[in-house]
């Protein structure tokens, strides 16, 4: 690691790598791209987490069966 003096003489490393601070562009699809104000690096994120993973995709379609499901009792007790 290089050393660069400062002006009160002490020394402090030279920290090539950083914490990225991503800045995203307006969401419009599915996707918004992001760029680190820091080194330029660009990063993509699903703009919606409803089916990003496969964990998240079995929660959103348990989700959507339980709703089915209330309908339907709720049909069957106005008959």
């Amino acid at each position: 690691m290089k050393l660069l003096p400062t002006r009160n003489k002490a020394l402090i490393p030279n920290v090539t790598e950083h914490a990225h601070h991503f800045i995203f562009e307006t969401p419009n699809g599915h996707e918004s791209v992001g760029t680190c104000k820091h080194c330029g690096e660009t990063k993509s994120l699903a703009n919606s987490f409803t089916h990003t993973t496969p964990y998240l995709k079995k929660l959103w379609e348990r989700q959507e069966d339980f709703e089915r499901r209330v309908e339907l009792k709720q049909t069957d007790t106005l008959i």
